[in-house]
């Protein structure tokens, strides 16, 4: 599988066997261009990518080795502060039966955190979404907290107010530092639309068999007719799991959140399945 060949990864410029397309090739993999970051990190976060697809079957997927470079390699030196970072196009050789790749790596400068600049809140102040940011201005500009704040913690503080279909714009202004400075300085630029505050028009339960709908109902914190809270949400859904009467619901595969483009008004259908008797 291709989990057992991509761990070889790991040693830089090994050559890992893997089934071609026509006979049994080698495969090679190098960076080039990186000087802050190892190629051992690089290539440990590759492998922890591909090795999460083992129905690639041994064959080398260059779409997948894309998809992993971009998703794990190029977001892991963004998250350092390097939000300048790019992965480039991979280089394919043939030598005989061996398939080198080379990925070029450009990693720019270290960013430090700068100013942030929020327009289209009403509902809250900008002061009160930076509270939910763990960077103040001046540290290391990680690109997941940024990352996890504006698209998690301030999504849900709208979502908790009803405010479901929030979207974010988010746009960095880099700026060097002096001459042959190695960091520099991110302003970020975020833009909201807030949307519609929604209301519940309808909750439903799908395939509870012989449970009274009454029971379900009374562990729901959500009502019919009030505005939607995500918190609230969540919480119904584990009140849901702690009766015990239902295989556990997911609240992410098995609720489904409807609503129209011309009012405010959410139905809610939660699947459920009931347990089998032993």
């Amino acid at each position: 599988m291709i989990r057992n060949f991509i761990l070889l990864f790991l040693f830089l410029g090994a050559a890992v066997s893997i089934q071609a397309q026509t006979p049994q090739s080698k495969l090679r993999v190098e960076f080039e261009g990186n000087k802050i970051f190892s190629s051992d990190a690089l290539l440990k976060k590759l492998n922890s990518c591909v090795a999460r697809y083992p129905h690639s079957e041994d064959k080398y997927d260059a779409r997948l080795f894309e998809y992993c470079l971009r998703k794990d390699v190029q977001k892991f030196m963004w998250n350092q502060g390097y939000l300048s970072a790019k992965i480039g196009n991979l280089k394919e050789q043939n030598d005989e039966r061996i398939l080198n790749l080379t990925v070029p790596v450009e990693e720019g400068l270290r960013y430090r955190l700068g100013s942030i600049n929020i327009q289209g809140a009403k509902i809250f102040t900008p002061e009160q979404l930076l509270e939910k940011l763990n960077l103040k201005k001046g540290d290391i500009a990680d690109g997941q907290e940024l990352q996890e704040w504006l698209y998690e913690r301030v999504r849900n503080l709208y979502a908790d107010k009803g405010y479901i279909q929030t979207f974010f714009e988010f746009e960095p202004t880099f700026k060097p530092g002096a001459e042959k400075a190695t960091e520099g300085t991110a302003d970020l630029e975020v833009e909201v639309d807030e949307g519609l505050r929604f209301t519940i028009g309808r909750i439903e339960f799908v395939g509870t068999g012989q449970t009274p709908d009454r029971i379900l109902r009374s562990a729901l914190l959500i009502k019919e007719d009030e505005t939607f809270s995500q918190q609230r949400f969540v919480e119904s859904v584990e009140k849901l799991n702690g009766l015990g009467l239902f295989e556990l619901i997911d609240k992410d595969k098995d609720v489904e959140l409807k609503s129209d483009n011309e009012s405010p008004l959410l139905k809610i259908s939660i699947r459920v399945k009931e347990k089998q008797p032993f």
